[in-house]
């Protein structure tokens, strides 16, 4: 019985914060009369001296503060401690200061008298008289960020005292501080969903926050805050969905996007690559018969075809309707067709971003051919031309407003070309501009779309 209650005496004083002594036997005899024991034994267990006496036990509680906004490298950045003394008694305590890596103790300042231990990094602050009841301390931290990082950082402090806390768990304080350095820029992965985007990236080093921005309608090439761009969201997420009516699966209508962290000071780092979608109106065959649609593969992307195969399947995997895949030899000056999985003729080419490519489609094609990918790098995408020949180029989507989107001034842009033609759909057949006659049309272009050139011996050898 007598080790029942002083099990229940202990439990009163270091298990429920009971801080008198008469309390704790209070509680203990408690127990002891809720149990299957001899209630004659309450009244022999009896305590020496006054029941009302209240134990030693601390009662610290420690704040801590950043009084910088941001820091970059070799600047200060400034603490704040604060440490307060609710017990009954005076407590003689120690903070301890855990500075990262990265930080330098530069000075430090104290409301009363402290010494202080140094080993490293860790500061242990001893107040030489200890704190009264009721006692303040603040102690104020200077000290120099002496090297980048690639995490957010954060300054850590607990703070002790001899004896059990009556109330653990508000005597450590983290104070967290803003860097001036820039998060990298993050690698977006777009994924199409029907007529939706899906962007994706793994998180970057530093950034509390991603800016997902949006391009003025087919103008790929762009930069955040630049006329007519579009601040989508902000996430703190890795991805973004770019909803439907957004221009996917319109071929009148092309928008690329760039994601870019913000680190906890509000500052936006590097800019994605750009990444976006591209359509083209696709012409779909009548029974048994092909219908033919010029494309091109304007992005470039782990997710592209790389064959003409697989530029088939990916068009249509369900139902497999795209049966031809050409691409034009200047040299010969003939499409060199592919028919679709066949063991036989042409063998199955590769397809790179920037080819010119005939599709031959049956009756069960799909109307809209939809390429995901990111812009190619400025000047990537260029062409070998060859004198006195037709040959298939698309305008790389880096040309926007190196010139008026006209035949004319395509053909003066290059040089040594006499005739642009384009392929129309709806009639199979070419409709060609020789160049400055004023018997035909000098037809509109657009960005990423293939043209068939005729060059002369004026012809550079390569374009752009």
């Amino acid at each position: 019985e007598h080790t029942a209650l002083h099990e229940g005496l202990y439990e009163g004083l270091f298990a429920h914060g009971e801080t008198a002594i008469g309390d704790a036997i209070l509680y203990s005899k408690t127990l002891f009369a809720a149990g299957d024991y001899d209630e004659s034994e309450l009244y022999t267990f009896t305590l020496q001296g006054d029941p009302a006496m209240p134990l030693m036990r601390p009662d610290l509680s420690l704040e801590k503060s950043t009084l910088t906004a941001a820091v970059d490298v070799g600047e200060a950045v400034t603490f704040l401690l604060s440490l307060h003394n609710e017990g009954l008694y005076p407590a003689p305590a120690v903070i301890t200061d855990v500075m990262p890596a990265q930080l330098t103790l530069l000075a430090y300042q104290s409301s009363a008298p402290v010494n202080l231990n140094q080993a490293g990094g860790e500061l242990a602050f001893h107040p030489v008289n200890g704190l009264a009841r009721g006692q303040s301390l603040a102690i104020t931290l200077t000290a120099q960020l002496t090297a980048t990082n690639t995490e957010p950082l954060a300054n850590a402090a607990t703070a002790a005292s001899p004896g059990l806390e009556i109330n653990p768990g508000d005597e450590t304080a983290t104070a967290p501080f803003c860097t001036t350095a820039l998060t990298m820029a993050p690698s977006v992965t777009p994924l199409r969903f029907g007529d939706a985007l899906l962007l994706t990236w793994a998180t970057t080093p530093l950034a509390q926050s991603y800016e997902v921005w949006r391009s003025a309608p087919n103008t790929p090439y762009f930069a955040a805050e630049n006329a007519g761009t579009t601040l989508l969201g902000t996430t703190t997420d890795p991805y973004f969905p770019i909803p439907n009516g957004t221009g996917i699966g319109d071929p009148q209508v092309n928008y690329t996007f760039l994601v870019r962290g913000v680190n906890c000071a509000g500052i936006p780092g590097a800019p994605s690559v750009t990444v976006g979608e591209f359509d083209y109106a696709l012409r779909a065959g009548s029974g048994d018969t092909l219908a033919y649609t010029t494309i091109g593969l304007p992005l470039t992307g782990d997710n592209l075809p790389a064959t003409a195969d697989d530029l088939a399947a990916a068009i249509d995997p369900l139902n497999q309707s795209i049966r031809e895949v050409g691409k034009w030899n200047p040299v010969s000056q003939a499409w060199r067709i592919r028919v679709v999985g066949s063991p036989t003729g042409v063998p199955n080419f590769a397809v790179n971003p920037g080819d010119a490519l005939l599709i031959g489609a049956d009756s069960n094609a799909p109307t809209i051919v939809t390429w995901v990918g990111a812009l190619p790098q400025s000047g990537d995408i260029a062409y070998t031309l060859l004198p006195n020949r037709r040959q298939m180029i698309t305008i790389p989507l880096d040309q926007v407003g190196a010139f008026t989107l006209t035949a004319d001034d395509l053909a003066a842009n290059i040089g040594g070309v006499t005739r642009v033609a384009t392929w129309y759909a709806a009639t199979q057949s070419w409709y060609t501009r020789t160049i400055n006659d004023s018997l035909n049309n000098n037809f509109t272009l657009r960005l990423g779309y293939p043209y068939l050139i005729t060059t002369n011996a004026d012809a550079p050898p390569t374009w752009p």
